[in-house]
């Protein structure tokens, strides 16, 4: 089964609060192989639906992927799985981090933590928070994450609201 993606391109800018974000435009595209196989390596399966986007998180000038899981196998009341893979320069895909309890929509911020981009990801409850890479991932649970303040600007996230079962 082929999965739809999401690739993300800079678009421009938007104030959140006192940090910015880079707006992303979502465009439907097919998944790389390697792409494909890093997540079913992860899922144990090929049937996990599935949201995902690229962005050069760590400025090495390779894309990396956010991915959000989808299904009841993934999901839960407070959000879903979230995978973050670095981009190798052989197109390989290695898992960087996985959170739980993560919703869009993810938003990729212009502010760095230990040379990865920040993420903002909804939690429920708290709405939008800021996930900083910690060095070796970004936190397992958004919900316990500070809360981001987003101006009320149109912008189209990384990954854009999705449906929980």
């Amino acid at each position: 089964m082929k999965k739809q993606l999401l690739v993300v391109a800079l678009a421009g800018l938007f104030l959140a609060g006192c940090q910015t974000t880079t707006a992303l435009v979502p465009e439907k595209v097919e998944a790389t192989p390697q792409l494909q196989k890093a997540i079913h390596n992860y899922t144990k399966d090929n049937k996990t639906d599935y949201k995902v986007a690229y962005a050069d998180l760590n400025n090495d000038g390779i894309q990396d992927s956010i991915v959000l899981l989808e299904g009841a196998e993934w999901c839960g009341s407070g959000g879903c799985t979230m995978l973050v893979y670095e981009g190798l320069p052989s197109g390989d895909y290695k898992l960087a981090s996985s959170s739980t309890v993560a919703s869009a929509p993810i938003y990729v911020l212009e502010q760095t933590s230990n040379g990865w981009s920040d993420l903002s990801v909804y939690s429920t409850g708290k709405g939008q928070v800021v996930m900083k890479w910690g060095g070796s991932g970004y936190p397992s649970n958004p919900s316990l994450q500070p809360t981001l303040i987003i101006d009320n600007k149109t912008v189209k996230p990384a990954i854009p609201d999705i449906k929980i079962p």
